[in-house]
């Protein structure tokens, strides 16, 4: 397996491991990518045409450890079923500057594997108490096979060459992650 490819299969752990929902809102239980059992939540109102054009902001509710918050938000701007551009933000926050540079290292590990791709930009800051990491995603100008040689092209959001919006609403929806249309 590619090292980039375990990088990003690291991130995805770390988040499933940390990720809760919380909705009152259940559709159905299932497994995710890990094989753990996970509960699907109503993601978007229920009125929500996927296949019309606008922007989600989205967020999921995440626990990490005592004394660590974890931010997620994401934004998502759509036309007919395809993500013309999506916008992640991952935030942690506390006073343990260990488990900061644990979250540090990690991100620029992740963000390294995606260096010399135009059109997907990352960012990395750190303050005195916290560190995020920024991707943005502009999917309608990306090379999509280089993209996917990159994350692999299993349980990926890309069908028939596009980021498509149903996809990537049914992978969030397993962590919890709700979004409304702005």
């Amino acid at each position: 397996m590619k090292i980039k490819k375990i990088s990003f299969l690291i991130l995805i752990v770390i988040c499933s491991f940390f990720l809760s929902g919380c909705s009152d809102n259940i559709k159905e239980a299932g497994q995710d990518i890990t094989g753990t059992t996970n509960v699907k939540e109503t993601i978007v109102s229920e009125d929500f045409d996927e296949n019309g054009v606008g922007m989600l902001k989205c967020s999921t509710e995440a626990y990490a450890e005592e004394g660590m918050d974890v931010e997620l938000r994401y934004t998502l701007k759509y036309n007919s079923g395809n993500i013309l551009e999506l916008v992640s933000v991952q935030k942690v926050i506390s006073d343990k500057q260990d488990s900061l540079t644990v979250y540090e290292d990690a991100y620029k590990d992740i963000a390294d594997n995606y260096n010399g791709l135009d059109y997907y930009d990352t960012s990395i800051v750190r303050d005195g108490n916290s560190v995020s990491y920024t991707a943005v995603i502009n999917y309608e100008k990306i090379n999509i096979n280089k993209l996917l040689s990159i994350e692999g092209a299993e349980d990926n959001i890309i069908k028939n060459g596009k980021a498509k919006l149903s996809l990537w609403l049914d992978l969030a929806s397993k962590v919890g992650t709700v979004c409304e249309e702005v």
